[in-house]
């Protein structure tokens, strides 16, 4: 039979054992609880330069896009204009040319000024 003295013994070390495996998960889990602050503070700064890059070309693309929509109302749309005028004064002389005007009349009509006589009444 066992004595008491190998019982102990046995017991003190199960103890200091379960003792150092849990001195190791408590680094264990301090190593990762660092870890995951230090990548999330990582991917804060990198969203952080994201959005002033973001900020930065926005302000850009709105100067460029202006500048394109200035040019457009100044120089594009009133050939724009002259041109679907045209196009609809030939469309109400040449009855032919009627029908493949009124297919394209929706990507015209804000460019039309008035009704042509070939366009179906509106209802």
């Amino acid at each position: 039979m066992e004595t008491s003295d190998s019982t102990n013994e046995r017991r003190e070390r199960s103890v200091s054992r379960l003792a150092a495996e849990f001195h190791d998960l408590r680094k264990l889990f301090y190593l990762a609880t660092f870890a995951l602050l230090v990548m999330g503070v990582g991917v804060n700064i990198y969203l952080g330069k994201q959005m002033r890059f973001a900020r930065m070309k926005l302000a850009e693309q709105r100067q460029i896009v202006g500048r394109a929509a200035d040019d457009f109302q100044s120089n594009s749309e009133p050939m724009v204009r002259d041109f679907a005028a045209a196009m609809q004064n030939f469309a109400s002389t040449n009855k032919d040319f009627a029908p493949i005007f009124d297919r394209y009349r929706p990507a015209f009509s804000n460019y039309l000024s008035r009704p042509s006589s070939a366009a179906p009444p509106a209802r």
